[in-house]
């Protein structure tokens, strides 16, 4: 599931006034086949929620519009490439109040009468009708390979931004595509992004461009970098940073910086681990493996492997491009250590948040350390520590969590859009077999191709703040039914409406079919 997730906490229901306590009002059950799987939704201009259900049985998908008092807007059908399985690797965009389903073949499909690497579009009109595009992407040269990254829609033209790679002679370029979706043409433009660091000393980091996310004419790029005015050093840099390109749709630079996070950390604390990691829409890129050998005072020899694609040290600093305000934010954990070797040992002390504006000037840093009561456990960085994000609906604020592996305790910190901190704290005080129930924001898109540049979106993410939202405050009467079953929990899939109102969804899944039951707030 690549969408915005959290998870609301039982524990932070109780007491709350009755106007919020006020159970949501329930309106329809929608039955799903037995070879139906729902998997998310989309939201378009008019606020009607497009919800996405796969049948893998004969490669279709089933989409439902629903109106904010939940009754069925429109109904499509859409034929699925067989080489695809169920939701993954297309990307679903509100084209105002339509919608563009993209998808690329990775093999000829007679049924679609297409041909490998034909872009596949389905749009689907204000009624419901759909309508069926195949798109010749530009050719590839020998031993070419190329990545796509993610889709969106601006003025009736469809995007993808994809990386065209030669991985032996160590080149890449990327590129914006442009499909307009009135008159049917491509257009393919090359994007001015400066080459990849070729330096030795580079070798062992991801230093490649990652999609960091996209505004009206505007396209983020970052890559990681060293501390400006030092000679790089994997292992001794005094700060990782990142810099920021900014390219036009005509694929023109319009701007850029580079991050100072090393100069606003307390001296002795260290932006933990982002100088290795790519954020999670980078993941996809390229697969490298790097293996690291050192040896300790009594001989023995010991080799590390960082793994640059999965979310494997736990402590990350990531970028988020805010939606609104285009602002750059910079966030994470830091340690009282510079990264080393022994990596698995080491300990987070709190988390940081910078923002700086699109022209790269500072507009605010915050570093907070975590309470004392924590254990040193929970903030041992490990391979499988969960790393999540969560914007809340109505108030903005983020709330970043940290979750060891083996310990049902989760580190939080939260910040409002100005960032500034609002708490920090770890929930709960004991170890519980389940910490919530799974909840999915609908945004204007749904992408599950890599670099969709949305992995603040894509993860579990846990409400353990109290939340002054009020939006996510009346959801707790059916967040406390979905998790009844806590080896087996509900997914809840929330839409926002005007006046602090929303649309629900629960998706109650069982071995073969199973429901959605629709809510009104």
């Amino acid at each position: 599931m690549k969408h915005l997730l959290l998870v609301v906490t039982l524990s932070t229901v109780a007491g709350l006034p009755p106007a919020l306590a006020q159970a949501p009002q329930s309106v329809r059950t929608i039955t799903l086949t037995k070879d139906e799987t729902f998997h998310g939704t989309v939201q378009l201009a008019n606020a009607n929620t497009v919800a996405w259900i796969g049948n893998d049985d004969d490669h279709t998908a089933r989409l439902l519009a629903l109106s904010g008092g939940g009754q069925t807007v429109w109904e499509a059908k859409v034929q699925r490439p067989k080489s695809t399985y169920l939701h993954h690797d297309l990307s679903l965009e509100a084209w105002g109040n339509r919608l563009v389903v993209a998808e690329i073949l990775t093999r000829d499909d007679d049924k679609l009468k297409g041909k490998t690497g034909q872009l596949l579009l389905h749009i689907v009109d204000e009624q419901g009708k759909v309508s069926r595009k195949l798109v010749n992407q530009p050719p590839l040269d020998k031993r070419e390979e190329r990545t796509t990254f993610t889709g969106f829609v601006e003025n009736d033209n469809y995007y993808m931004v994809s990386e065209y790679r030669k991985p032996r002679d160590v080149t890449e370029e990327f590129f914006l595509d442009r499909y307009d979706l009135t008159t049917h043409t491509l257009q393919h433009t090359k994007l001015e992004l400066p080459a990849r660091f070729s330096d030795k000393e580079d070798k062992d980091r991801f230093t490649d461009w990652v999609f960091g996310g996209h505004q009206p004419n505007r396209n983020f790029f970052y890559r990681h970098t060293g501390t400006p005015g030092q000679k790089s050093n994997f292992k001794g840099d005094e700060g990782f940073e990142f810099e920021v390109k900014i390219l036009d749709n005509a694929g023109h630079a319009v701007g850029g910086f580079t991050s100072a996070l090393h100069q606003q950390l307390k001296p002795g604390t260290y932006s933990y681990y982002s100088g290795k990691m790519p954020h999670y829409a980078g993941q996809g890129h390229t697969p490298v493996w790097i293996t690291k050998t050192s040896s300790t005072g009594s001989g023995k020899v010991y080799s590390t492997t960082y793994d640059l694609y999965d979310v494997s040290m736990g402590a990350i600093g990531d970028f988020y491009l805010e939606p609104t305000t285009g602002e750059c934010w910079f966030l994470g954990e830091y340690a009282n250590e510079k990264y080393g070797p022994r990596h698995d040992s080491e300990r987070t002390f709190g988390t940081f948040l910078q923002r700086y504006s699109a022209d790269g000037k500072l507009l605010s840093a915050v570093q907070a350390p975590y309470p004392l009561k924590p254990s040193a456990q929970i903030r041992e960085v490990n391979y499988l520590r969960r790393v999540s994000y969560l914007r809340a609906p109505s108030s903005g604020a983020l709330t970043m969590q940290f979750t060891p592996a083996r310990y049902r305790q989760t580190l939080f910190a939260t910040y409002d859009t100005q960032g500034q901190l609002k708490t920090t704290a770890a929930w709960p005080s004991e170890e519980v077999k389940n910490l919530g129930t799974k909840l999915s924001l609908t945004a204007g898109r749904f992408c599950t191709w890599e670099g969709s540049g949305t992995s603040q979106m894509r993860l579990d993410a846990l409400l353990a703040a109290e939340q002054d939202d009020p939006l996510l405050r009346r959801i707790a009467p059916v967040a406390k039914l979905a998790g009844e079953d806590r080896d087996n929990p509900d997914y809840l899939f929330l839409s926002t409406l005007p006046g602090n109102k929303g649309l629900m969804l629960r998706h109650h899944a069982e071995r073969k079919g199973g429901f959605l039951q629709v809510y009104t707030l």
